[in-house]
């Protein structure tokens, strides 16, 4: 899909921004949609962004990069703090936002501050490669 968009991808591969300015991660639908699918609770969707309810069981998320699989911190992946919606009646849902959504189909894709909160980032400009350890 995002083939001949990124010359250097390969068919397994998904482009990706890191982006310590962004909160969320924007995903292709393909990633985003299975993925929300499996809280134990309904989803809502607003726009581009999802919302569950604030006490739903998160499922485990992770991001394969150089053959590792890193997973993100559950707390991180649903948003506690963004949460007090109102349903079609103007009633008030608690609710909080499910910190990915989906972008355009061909990107750009991109990991932000919910991906780097749960890694210490290494910048190495001199063989211009970044480096991901847990903080456990």
């Amino acid at each position: 899909m995002w083939q001949g968009v990124f010359n250097d991808t390969k068919p397994n591969q998904l482009p990706v921004i890191i982006d310590s300015g962004l909160a969320y991660s924007y995903l292709p639908s393909e990633i985003v949609l299975p993925y929300v699918r499996q809280f134990t609770a309904p989803v809502g969707r607003f726009g581009k962004q999802y919302w569950a309810p604030c006490d739903a069981a998160v499922p485990k998320f992770g991001v394969t990069i150089g053959g590792k699989t890193l997973y993100l911190d559950a707390k991180d992946l649903l948003q506690q703090g963004v949460s007090q919606i109102q349903d079609y009646r103007g009633t008030p849902i608690k609710l909080c936002l499910i910190a990915m959504a989906d972008t355009f189909p061909n990107g750009p894709f991109v990991l932000g501050g919910v991906f780097l909160n749960n890694f210490v980032t290494a910048f190495d400009v001199g063989n211009a490669e970044m480096r991901f350890y847990t903080r456990k």
